[in-house]
């Protein structure tokens, strides 16, 4: 009989050495104040003109977010001697997975494009400012350094969080990363912070469920993606060559 995805298969309390919870939350809150400062784009850039902002300066703020959302708590795992593989970080229940992103995906995608008339978001987005829509090659550039934003992202909240903590109980992590992925997104534009609360359940749910973080990865990613292009259609950027 095939094995179900479930929260005890894919993080195994047996196998888990004792007393970490408080050393990776602990650990967790001083990478997402760092994370916010320094890598997110909070309100720090909300009232930026586009002629302030530049493509080096979001490059910088993914690579920022990869080293302190996976890269410092993996390590941090490593030096616990935790097994880093009981994260969801394999394929997990792929079919159900890839069933995921083809039903909440476009719904996402839809929704992430009519929301792009909100002028908060319009100005907001793309973090870089209009400097990604020159052409298709710095664009493409932006959406690889996006990429590794989101995956580290996924890793950090519905990775390290959700299941790094297990000996909490699952309900305890939920609400953890639920909070912590909603704080984050202070000072962004009041409909994304809103929204925020409703994707987190989704995508926490859906770790869960397939027992990894990539399909919640790629519905994430597109949504981010979306959004940038929609912000530069409203703005007339799209593209400029």
């Amino acid at each position: 009989m095939k094995k179900s995805s479930s929260y005890s298969s894919v993080s195994d309390l047996k196998t888990r050495p004792k007393n970490r919870s408080l050393l990776y939350l602990l650990i967790g809150l001083v990478c997402q104040v760092f994370f916010w400062y320094f890598a997110s784009p909070g309100p720090q850039i909300s009232g930026f003109s586009d002629q302030g902002r530049a493509l080096e300066i979001g490059i910088q703020g993914c690579g920022l977010s990869v080293v302190l959302l996976m890269v410092v708590p993996l390590l941090i795992m490593l030096l616990a001697r935790d097994d880093p593989r009981r994260l969801p970080i394999g394929l997990g229940d792929y079919k159900f997975g890839m069933r995921a992103i083809c039903v909440f995906g476009p719904i996402l995608i839809v929704g992430t494009a009519l929301g792009s008339f909100d002028e908060s978001l319009i100005r907001f987005y793309p973090i870089p400012g209009n400097r990604i829509a020159e052409n298709l090659s710095t664009f493409f550039l932006w959406t690889v350094w996006y990429g590794c934003f989101y995956v580290s992202f996924e890793f950090f909240y519905r990775g390290f969080l959700l299941f790094g903590t297990d000996d909490i109980g699952l309900f305890n992590c939920f609400l953890i990363q639920l909070c912590c992925c909603v704080l984050i997104h202070m000072g962004k534009p009041l409909a994304e912070t809103l929204a925020s609360i409703p994707a987190s359940i989704l995508f926490a749910w859906l770790v869960i469920r397939t027992g990894s973080i990539w399909y919640s990865f790629a519905i994430h990613y597109a949504v981010g993606i979306t959004n940038d292009l929609a912000a530069l259609f409203q703005r007339g950027e799209f593209f400029l060559d």
